[in-house]
């Protein structure tokens, strides 16, 4: 719906000079337009884009989920990773040549292959987890002669505790499967003929829900998910330290210049009295510390000596009276 006609090679397409088979717009419709690009560009690049990368790299990391299931989530965060190249591609081009319905075809045939692909795996997760609860007992290849019913108890709990966290990421697919079968309905009973009308459809209907949506996808994965969320909160913490550790480095190298052009030492060592036992330019001053010990030492001794002459004499005058 969203296709260029143009009837050259469409390899050869300039961007410029495209042959468009829409009339042009008038100011209120060309406005609308224009909102729907930006916020489809600013989904695609700061939301789906990143959650779906960082979803994708908790997936790979974990080693809870079984294999096939992992797989299939793997690819549901790579296929919409792809659409989103492919759809960021084409809204900056049509942001920076004021196209604001360029679709070249070959495009716009990659990334709705990608949303159809991606689409699919919603049928495939729940046919998964539906296997995986029926044959619990046989569903594993690889098993140990220790396998008994209470281990397929255990394993039959853990399928339906890791449906229930994938309920929420069901629910979003369905809702992009509707979505994406409205401008069907649509054009099939002709409620929508106008020119506008049908870009509109496309655009606000389709394109932009199915973009938040992915979106919703990639980050109810997350939360749902303990173990992927708990992994995201260590790469935060670890990124929250990182920066911290920066902060307190430059803090502490800040205070080590200060101090250092004030000519302070940063230890300082006292002695008995709470004094500087070290000079800025860096002599003991030990000879002071003991030659005041010294002093009061002899000191002390002379005012005994004074005492024991003035009991001496006293105790002579008392002896002359008797």
């Amino acid at each position: 719906m969203e296709s260029i006609n143009n009837n050259s090679d469409i390899t050869n397409i300039n961007i410029t000079h495209q042959i468009n088979s829409y009339e042009p717009f008038n100011s209120f419709e060309y406005l609308f337009l224009l909102i729907h690009n930006v916020l489809d560009l600013f989904g695609n690049l700061f939301l789906v884009g990143p959650f779906s990368a960082l979803n994708f790299y908790l997936i790979l990391k974990t080693s809870v989920l079984h294999p096939n299931l992992k797989f299939i989530l793997l690819s549901q965060s790579f296929f919409i990773f792809l659409r989103t190249i492919f759809r960021s591609y084409v809204l900056i081009i049509r942001l920076i040549f004021n196209e604001m319905i360029y679709s070249p075809t070959i495009i716009v045939f990659i990334y709705s292959a990608v949303m159809y692909f991606r689409n699919f795996l919603c049928h495939t997760i729940i046919m998964e987890r539906l296997l995986a609860t029926i044959w619990v007992s046989n569903y594993e290849n690889n098993r140990s002669r220790w396998f008994t019913y209470t281990w397929v108890i255990i394993d039959l709990s853990e399928n339906i505790r890791t449906t229930k966290q994938l309920i929420p990421t069901l629910y979003l697919h369905v809702c992009i499967n509707i979505i994406a079968g409205l401008p069907l309905g649509l054009a099939y009973f002709k409620i929508v003929t106008s020119q506008f009308g049908v870009v509109l459809c496309v655009s606000f209907i389709v394109y932009l829900p199915i973009t938040y949506l992915c979106f919703f996808i990639e980050l109810s994965m997350i939360l749902c998910h303990p173990f992927l969320r708990r992994d995201l909160r260590k790469i935060f913490k670890n990124f929250k330290c990182l920066i911290n550790y920066g902060q307190k480095n430059n803090k502490i190298a800040a205070e080590e210049e200060q101090k250092y052009k004030n000519d302070q030492p940063t230890l300082l060592l006292k002695d008995i009295r709470g004094g500087q036992l070290i000079k800025s330019a860096g002599k003991l001053e030990a000879d002071r510390h003991f030659r005041n010990k010294c002093v009061a030492v002899l000191l002390n001794n002379t005012k005994i000596k004074l005492l024991l002459i003035l009991i001496s004499n006293l105790l002579t005058l008392c002896f002359k009276f008797v």
